[in-house]
């Protein structure tokens, strides 16, 4: 089985694009039933966990919580990604606001079953995970050659708060996911 780590760096965005194709080299049939798109090591903090709910016509919710030690996880199961969970973790410092403070921030560039979770370890660093949500999933690679390849997960670094990480998203989705032309 080889694994391909795709990177994409836009500086200018501030923008790190991350996903994983799988290849079965193999003469046997390989059944997945975990593939994430990106895991990311960040430094010691004390961070919160943010991320969005809502329903419709009252999306965007924002929910911060304090990160517990051991394992925090988002993720959804209904087959779409919608206003109800959306596809997006930050890590937020504790004194993070909307114009100052340390956030790393993921979202999937995907509309189905998502997971992300932040996993605290024994020296206080923490493991961000991000891609399709393991339950129910199952993706058979056919032998000499079968391939698949995850969903790509976007990544934010701001020291800049919150209005940082959100224009550093918005600005990058307006030019190279949904230009004007479209």
């Amino acid at each position: 089985l080889e694994i391909e780590l795709r990177y994409s760096i836009w500086d200018d965005f501030g923008v790190l694009a991350r996903s994983s194709r799988l290849i079965n080299h193999s003469s046997k049939l390989i059944h997945l039933h975990h593939a994430y798109s990106s895991a990311l090591d960040l430094p010691p903090d004390d961070y919160d966990a943010v991320h969005l709910w809502g329903t419709w016509s009252r999306e965007m919710n924002k929910e911060r919580v304090s990160l517990p030690r051991g394992r925090f996880t988002i993720e959804s199961a209904k087959g779409t990604s919608s206003s109800t969970h959306v596809p997006f973790l930050a890590l937020a410092q504790k004194s993070a606001s909307e114009s100052g403070g340390r956030i790393y921030a993921s979202t999937l560039v995907y509309s189905g079953n998502h997971s992300f979770s932040a996993e605290v370890g024994e020296f206080d660093d923490v493991r961000l995970l991000a891609g399709i949500n393991p339950f129910n999933f199952q993706w058979q690679l056919s032998p000499g050659g079968g391939q698949f390849t995850t969903p790509e997960a976007l990544h934010v670094f701001t020291d800049q708060g919150f209005r940082g990480m959100s224009h550093s998203f918005h600005e990058f989705i307006r030019a190279r996911i949904t230009p004007e032309r479209f």
